[in-house]
């Protein structure tokens, strides 16, 4: 078979995979995002920069506190618990926030995505056409 089709099955197949592991994941979360979001005031109540520079935060809305934790938007060492920081909130469902802009994260994810699909089929193929070139 030749070289090309075989890059573009191993994308299709690779592309498939990665999108049922991790748009599951965001499409709920993506649906309520697209709805509107608002921005609100929310402060750091716990730091875990070992983890993925996670930020844990609570946030207000309408009398009720909620609480989430999310990937820093910024080096998660320079935050500090007590620190004031903006929460985007889905409009219809203000249990679930962001700690950043929503459109660009969910760019942010399909870019990651596309490099994985395109990137790794390259990566195999190039590994086993250096295999079948130097068998002994």
């Amino acid at each position: 078979m030749h070289w090309l089709l075989r890059y573009v099955i191993a994308v299709a197949v690779t592309f498939a995979c990665l999108a049922a592991l991790v748009l599951p994941h965001s499409s709920e979360l993506r649906a309520d995002f697209a709805r509107g979001a608002v921005l609100s005031q929310g402060v750091v109540t716990a730091l875990r920069c070992d983890q993925h520079a996670t930020l844990e935060y609570a946030y207000s809305h309408a009398g009720r506190t909620y609480s989430n934790a999310d990937l820093s938007p910024d080096d998660c060492s320079t935050y500090h618990v007590g620190q004031p920081l903006v929460v985007w909130q889905a409009r219809e469902h203000p249990e679930r926030s962001l700690l950043s802009n929503p459109r660009d994260r969910f760019a942010n994810d399909l870019g990651a995505l596309l490099f994985g699909a395109f990137l790794f089929p390259a990566l195999m193929m190039a590994v086993a056409r250096f295999r079948e070139r130097w068998r002994p």
